[in-house]
């Protein structure tokens, strides 16, 4: 699961600001203080569900539900929703006719395509192959979610 990080880069930074450590931060995150400090400068996109936990369990609770309130994707690191490109295969579809032609012209399994289909995730190279082959390179940047996660996809 990834969750989106503004809400805790904004608490450690925060935290920071009124007397907290960087020492303190290394020890609940594991991470050097060169990745806490560009945490906290909001240079990282989403935090995985357990780094949301650890920073949660280090603040107050009343703090801890605010920063739960963050928007949650049910998918890992190194995935996209697969909403960005259901609409592109079902467009292929009605193009081409078969699920057997649209897999041909992306150079994939038929059975993938099922799979994707039914996933509420899917790979970033997938995700690639699938948006360049039917849009070309521009269609990451010709739709305002699609850029969202072509430029958003740091993980803290």
């Amino acid at each position: 699961m990834l969750v989106q990080a503004r809400r805790y880069a904004r608490a450690v930074r925060g935290d920071l600001a009124n007397g907290g450590s960087l020492g303190d931060w290394r020890l609940v995150t594991g991470r050097t203080q060169d990745r806490i400090e560009a945490f906290a400068e909001g240079e990282y996109d989403f935090v995985t569900g357990r780094m949301a936990a650890k920073i949660e369990r280090a603040l107050p609770e009343r703090l801890a539900e605010w920063l739960r309130e963050s928007p949650h994707y049910p998918f890992g690191t190194g995935d996209v929703p697969a909403e960005l490109v259901h609409p592109l295969l079902d467009l292929a579809l009605q193009q081409h006719e078969t699920d057997l032609n649209v897999a041909a012209l992306l150079g994939m399994n038929p059975r993938r395509l099922f799979q994707i289909r039914r996933q509420g995730s899917v790979d970033w190279k997938t995700a690639d192959v699938i948006i360049t082959k039917l849009l070309g390179p521009q269609g990451w940047l010709n739709d305002e979610q699609r850029r969202k996660w072509y430029f958003e996809r740091s993980v803290f």
